[in-house]
């Protein structure tokens, strides 16, 4: 496996990791509010507008505070985070050649590099159109497909499933091309 990607991070990118990682949290707190709605319901046509009403929207609230939150305000966070520490127009580039991924992030003020086997990865996933490579839980470097130029995704995707087994897991629609 050679293969070499290029690009810089867009909100969109950031959306796309939030969107794989939390999208089980989100239905969670989606069929949470409708639990708490429909008992609002329920308390409204037996009369019982007491506690049980108030702990409903209580709960409400919660879910959409954490909703919003996960999903409208933490990626701007990050998004803000990485602008400042790199830059908006940092290049990022991703060099993965046998059992090693080696990241090179370029900006006018610096840069980082950082290489690591790719059995030592926490975890990756591929989606439609990104490698989301989690270095450590909370640590995950963006790839989009489209910037590869060297290789092709269906040898990342190989790659990373030879060595890392089940810690690589494919979010792609059987009928995708990769």
């Amino acid at each position: 496996m050679d293969v070499k990607a290029e690009n810089t991070l867009t909100k969109q990118d950031i959306n796309a990791l939030i969107k794989c990682s939390a999208g089980k949290t989100g239905r969670i707190l989606i069929i949470l509010s409708v639990t708490f709605v429909m008992f609002l319901i329920f308390c409204m046509i037996v009369g019982s507008t007491g506690r049980n009403f108030s702990y409903c929207l209580a709960g409400l609230l919660w879910c959409a505070l954490v909703y919003s939150y996960i999903f409208l305000v933490n990626p701007v966070i990050v998004y803000r985070s990485f602008c400042k520490k790199y830059g908006s127009d940092a290049i990022i580039v991703f060099k993965f050649k046998n059992d090693k991924m080696s990241v090179h992030i370029e900006n006018s003020g610096g840069s980082l590099n950082c290489t690591k086997n790719l059995e030592d990865l926490f975890k990756a996933y591929e989606t439609e159109d990104h490698f989301f490579l989690y270095t450590k839980r909370n640590e995950t470097y963006i790839m989009r497909k489209s910037g590869i130029t060297q290789g092709t995704p269906r040898e990342l995707s190989e790659g990373l499933t030879r060595k890392m087994g089940n810690k690589f897991v494919r979010k792609v629609r059987s009928d995708a091309k990769i």
